[in-house]
């Protein structure tokens, strides 16, 4: 099988591939035979298809990087939200076991 490229008479270029077989009488080839096919078409949407699974590709990276900023950037407001919460959260402790000293109930209520 050989794919050659044509030229029409409009300047158009056409994709054709051709197939040939040759046919034996004893040790003598008595004819040829060929089969020509144009694929024009075929090799213009598997050159888009390979178009688009490289877009895919490239996009699928991208969500991958998204995703690994989105996390970063998760784990560190909750590092940074958790660290103030527990010191204050420890204090208010303190206040309500007394521990720093006695309150008036209205100000524990608070």
């Amino acid at each position: 099988m050989e794919i050659f490229e044509l030229i029409c008479k409009n300047g158009e270029h056409r994709r054709v591939e051709v197939k040939t077989r040759a046919i034996k009488i004893g040790d003598n080839i008595t004819e040829i035979h060929c089969i020509a096919r144009d694929i024009t078409e075929k090799t213009r949407l598997e050159q888009k298809l390979k178009e688009y699974h490289e877009k895919l590709e490239r996009s699928y990276s991208e969500l991958l990087e998204s995703d690994r900023i989105k996390t970063e950037f998760i784990s560190n407001i909750t590092h940074e939200l958790l660290t103030p919460l527990t010191s204050i959260r420890g204090f208010v402790e303190l206040l309500d076991d007394e521990t720093m000293g006695k309150i008036n109930p209205n100000r524990k209520r608070a």
